[in-house]
């Protein structure tokens, strides 16, 4: 006969186990609580993979970098818009939150990490459902970040670009809550060529 109704969750399980976040169709796996999106950020490995029946998967790997299979639309093949893309190579991610992040982590109401900054992409872009229907391939730059906590700042501003040669820079600033203050704060990632190392600024 048909399923029955779910039961209530279960007690939380270990930091490798699967968290399932909706209902079965929907799932993470990897650490759990912020630790998942900081993890390939901060150099610790690990990564994670969003799962879903109705709209595909997303990927963070140490040594597979960012992947994803993702539709919209809905399941009708007419309406369905699907992205498949992959970064050539590793992730380059970068934990803009500095020492703050790493010493005094309970401080900050919104943590923030980059999954990859400008990495080369092979992107396939499709809808089917059009007429004619529509199709898109190539390579360009992928950038990845999360954002999780308890609120967002209460305002920010952020600015990225990337040139051909390799040349980068990512700015975000804003009203940051640390504690008990929330005083305006600034971060700036700036490459000039492509190989050379990249100049930090907090």
């Amino acid at each position: 006969g048909p399923p029955g109704p779910p039961g209530p969750p279960g007690p939380p399980g270990p930091s490798t186990s699967v968290e399932r976040q909706a209902e079965w169709s929907e799932r993470l796996l990897g650490p759990s609580g912020a630790a998942r999106w900081l993890a390939p950020a901060r150099g610790q490995g690990g990564g994670f993979r969003y799962e879903s029946a109705d709209v595909g998967f997303f990927e963070v790997g140490e040594e597979s970098g960012v992947r994803c299979d993702l539709r919209v639309g809905g399941a009708a093949a007419d309406r369905t818009w699907r992205l498949r893309l992959a970064t050539i190579g590793a992730a380059e991610p970068w934990s803009p939150e500095g020492w703050l992040g790493r010493l005094a982590p309970r401080l900050l109401p919104c943590r923030y990490a980059v999954q990859t900054l400008g990495s080369p992409a092979r992107y396939h872009l499709s809808a089917p459902g059009l007429a004619p229907p529509e199709e898109v391939r190539g390579e360009g730059s992928l950038h990845a970040e999360t954002n999780c906590g308890r609120g967002f700042p209460e305002a920010w501003l952020y600015a990225q670009g990337h040139g051909a040669d390799g040349a980068s820079v990512l700015l975000a600033g804003g009203r940051f809550g640390i504690g008990p203050v929330a005083p305006m704060t600034w971060l700036l990632r700036l490459r000039l060529h492509a190989g050379e190392e990249a100049h930090e600024f907090r």
